[in-house]
């Protein structure tokens, strides 16, 4: 995985509505595997189609991509869910974004994001 520092203005993070004036860095992150994670462009390739997620999809992502090949905690997971149960949003989060990926890019369902029974996810690669 190759993933390069770089500063992105919070309108591209997803995580800070446009207009506010928060200093963020994030990186961005390479390839791991076939999929891309392209930050500045607010943008997921895999096998070099294009997914469009919401933005909390593309936040699970990126925090994905950027610990593999560590596997990331539902705990970790669920600061970027929001909603009344956070672990629950994780979880139907990667169900669509597996159903996605297997749907447009035709990859098994689980090619992408790995479940570790009972600890949480990690990309595949």
């Amino acid at each position: 995985m190759t993933v390069q520092r770089r500063d992105v203005s919070p309108a591209h993070s997803g995580t800070v509505p446009a207009g506010k004036d928060q200093p963020t860095s994030r990186s961005e992150v390479g390839p791991v595997g076939d999929l891309v994670v392209d930050i500045d462009r607010y943008e997921i390739r895999l096998r070099g189609t294009v997914i469009h997620t919401s933005p909390r999809e593309f936040d699970v992502l990126v925090a994905l991509a950027t610990a593999h090949p560590r596997m990331v905690t539902l705990d970790e997971l669920a600061q970027h869910a929001g909603g009344s149960d956070p672990q629950a949003s994780v979880r139907v989060m990667v169900a669509r974004l597996r159903t996605r990926f297997s749907e447009l890019a035709g990859v098994g369902r689980d090619a992408v994001i790995e479940t570790l029974r009972g600890v949480g996810y990690r990309l595949a690669a």
